[in-house]
């Protein structure tokens, strides 16, 4: 399924791999979602706070992290959008080891205005309310901007979830053991040279 991101940008092919560590600093649970050759999102994983997982990607693929109930970007070294750093820059030369590079997912740091707008957003049973506000149109507008960015987020993640429960159904006998074998791939990739 595709979700307008708002960025004009898609993974290219690309021989130069990284190892990364996704890590959620938040106290939100994010979505972690690839950017793939067309430009749309695929949801890769959802951390819960402070989880972290592996992944092995390549230095020209983008990675775009939102909050799970409201749509909101996350950052990683304040950018909304992480590019994957390639391995070679992580070798210890030491230990004869590709170390992985550890993404700290972050909250990005906001204006009182956009904490506030914010704030009323997630509380909005629906838009018409909006221009009843006594605010600034300019205001109004921003609210309203936001609002049905964050309700088509909304709709994006039950219909995800209405599709995800299906697949599960279908796959729950296969699911732990392919994720633990990738986990364990993963590691033993990372102890290699």
């Amino acid at each position: 399924m595709s979700l307008n991101h708002g960025f004009n940008i898609k993974s290219e092919k690309s021989e130069s791999r990284a190892f990364v560590i996704f890590e959620n600093v938040t106290k939100r649970t994010i979505d972690v979602y690839w950017v793939n050759f067309t430009s749309q999102l695929v949801l890769y994983k959802t951390l819960k706070p402070l989880d972290r997982f592996m992944i092995n990607t390549f230095q020209t693929h983008p990675w775009i992290f939102m909050d799970k109930f409201t749509g909101e970007r996350m950052v990683v070294e304040n950018e909304e959008v992480y590019w994957p750093k390639p391995w070679y820059l992580k070798i210890d030369p030491r230990q004869r080891m590709i170390r992985r590079t550890l993404v700290r997912i972050q909250f990005p740091l906001r204006s009182l205005k956009k904490n506030a707008m914010w704030s009323v957003v997630r509380h909005l049973q629906n838009g018409e309310c909006i221009q009843d506000l006594q605010i600034p149109v300019s205001l109004r507008r921003e609210l309203e901007t936001l609002f049905k960015r964050h309700k088509r987020y909304c709709q994006y993640r039950n219909t995800e979830a209405s599709d995800d429960a299906t697949d599960e159904s279908e796959n729950s006998s296969n699911s732990n053991t392919s994720t633990n074998s990738n986990e364990e791939n993963s590691v033993e990739e990372e102890r290699r040279v």
